[in-house]
C-alpha cells in the first residue's frame, strides 16, 4: 500500500471505495464497525497502521473511533458514506 501515497486524492478516494466495497459486505452493519472499517483502511492507506495492528495502533484507532461516534455530524457522514458504498 506504499504506492498509494503518490496517487491523487481523488485515485486514493477511489481507492478506499474499491476496497470499501469489497470489504463491507463480509462485516456486520452496525454503525461502530461501519465507521472502524472506514478508519482501518484509510489509516492503512496512509501507511499510519500496519498489516498486523500493534498495541500503539489498536490504541490510536480506539481513540479516533470514539471521536467519531461521540460527534453526532462525523457520526453521521461516516455512516452515510457506508450506506452510499454498500449499495
Amino acid at each position: 500500500m506504499s504506492d498509494l501515497k503518490k496517487l491523487s486524492h481523488r485515485e486514493r478516494q477511489a481507492k478506499f471505495e474499491e476496497i470499501f466495497r469489497s470489504v463491507g459486505p463480509h462485516i456486520d452493519t452496525q454503525p461502530a464497525k461501519l465507521v472502524m472499517i472506514q478508519l482501518m483502511i484509510s489509516l492503512r492507506m496512509e501507511g499510519l497502521i500496519g498489516k498486523e495492528l500493534t498495541e500503539k495502533e489498536m490504541k490510536m484507532l480506539r481513540v479516533i473511533h470514539d471521536s467519531v461516534m461521540l460527534n453526532h455530524e462525523k457520526r453521521h457522514d461516516a455512516l452515510k458514506l457506508a450506506q452510499r458504498l454498500l449499495k
